[in-house]
């Protein structure tokens, strides 16, 4: 844990020196057209490095989606000038199911496409980390922020001793006492999922209500278990590879075209 503890505060000190500069930076607007473009490339490093270093922050936080980022190289008709971007999106794997024999840890099965449903103070959000448990008021609540859980009918009470089992359509019963179902959102399209705004990288709201699959055969719920987030470190490797040769490339191309123009005005 110490030598965790470490890497991450290396980490985020590292992160102060690789900053580059903003595209609006007047100094930016005597450069080179490549020079700025392999600043744009820089920034793009940027976004890589901090979505890396959240893999690492939440690792061990269940529920948790991970972000990818797209290099996207693109033409700005105004300026006759090419930038590199990052584009941000959610990879909607479920992560890996652990048994934690606690009654009140719940997860979907939903083809990468189930959520739980919650109420915050101000919105309806969606959630894959099914670790529950009962607050002051008997309401089943989210075990992080304490949200409510929403049930098909509202909110879902039980009461003291737990003897919590689950059927596969999100019905839970306390002993023989059929206490509520889990109201579950599965979506048709990852693109819908793709419209999902982030509080946390766990908790999520819909801007704009989206079309969602009815019926209790599109998922299955458990309980005894909570779904891990679902980062892996194996994958950075590809990206800094993949970020690395694209700057490399611009360099030499920065590198060539400063050679053109000294050996035309020598």
């Amino acid at each position: 844990m110490k030598y965790f503890t470490l890497m991450i505060g290396f980490l985020c000190l590292l992160s102060t020196f690789i900053m580059a500069y903003p595209d609006t930076d007047p100094n930016l607007q005597f450069l080179p057209p490549d020079l700025r473009e392999l600043n744009s490339a820089s920034n793009a490093y940027q976004g890589h490095y901090f979505k890396s270093l959240n893999y690492l922050v939440q690792l061990l936080s269940p529920g948790y989606i991970r972000r990818s980022i797209s290099n996207i190289r693109q033409y700005d008709p105004e300026t006759g000038l090419h930038t590199v971007i990052g584009k941000s999106s959610r990879k909607w794997l479920d992560g890996r199911p652990v048994e934690t024999h606690r009654q009140l840890d719940f997860i979907i099965r939903a083809q990468n496409k189930g959520f739980f449903v919650i109420q915050t103070p101000q919105f309806i959000a969606y959630t894959k980390d099914g670790r529950f448990r009962i607050d002051h008021e008997n309401r089943l609540v989210t075990l992080s922020n304490n949200y409510p859980v929403l049930g098909v009918d509202g909110f879902i009470y039980l009461n003291y001793p737990l003897d919590v089992t689950v059927a596969r359509n999100g019905t839970i019963y306390n002993g023989a006492q059929r206490v509520g179902k889990l109201q579950i959102a599965v979506f048709r399209y990852f693109t819908d999922m793709n419209t999902l705004e982030s509080m946390d990288g766990k908790v999520f709201i819909l801007p704009e209500p989206v079309e969602l699959l009815v019926g209790d055969d599109h998922y299955q719920v458990m309980n005894n278990f909570m779904q891990q987030a679902n980062p892996y470190k194996s994958h950075d490797s590809y990206f800094y590879k993949a970020m690395y040769k694209s700057t490399h490339i611009s360099l030499q191309s920065v590198i060539k075209s400063q050679r053109r123009i000294f050996n035309a005005t020598n």
